[in-house]
């Protein structure tokens, strides 16, 4: 089973450095900081807990809170960007200042919303490529 990854630290499973925890058999887990330090030690059975330390900060799940909450922004601007293209369409077209104004509204309302779309799928991505974790 893979552990999270520590903060500034190493982690050993029967003195080699991994983050794959045996699962079927019993396993003496160490923690070592960045100057060589064994930190703590400890023998654990299948079915026990792990021993407490800081995580690193999960680049996934920031990427993936980032393509969530660009993908909403995204559908906001763009849905908002079809309101403002209604309201165009429906302006006599003697009144030439709304239009423009209604014609720049939509098409930066549009523009933005596509580039947290891009911003979206990108971080997407990168949080599927990164893996779990």
């Amino acid at each position: 089973m893979r552990v999270p990854r520590p903060k500034d630290a190493i982690l050993y499973f029967d003195g080699l450095p991994s983050r794959l925890r045996p699962v079927e058999r019993p396993t003496v887990v160490q923690l070592q900081d960045g100057a060589g330090t064994m930190l703590r030690t400890a023998y654990l059975r299948p079915g026990e807990p792990m021993i407490a330390y800081q995580t690193a900060p999960r680049t996934r799940t920031a990427l993936a809170i980032t393509a969530g909450v660009s993908a909403a922004i995204f559908g906001a601007l763009f849905g908002s960007s079809f309101g403002v293209r209604s309201a165009y369409f429906r302006t006599d077209s003697s009144d030439g200042a709304t239009l423009d104004r209604l014609r720049t509204t939509t098409n930066a309302l549009a523009a933005t919303g596509i580039a947290f779309g891009a911003v979206a799928l990108g971080t997407g991505v990168g949080a599927a490529a990164v893996g779990p974790r």
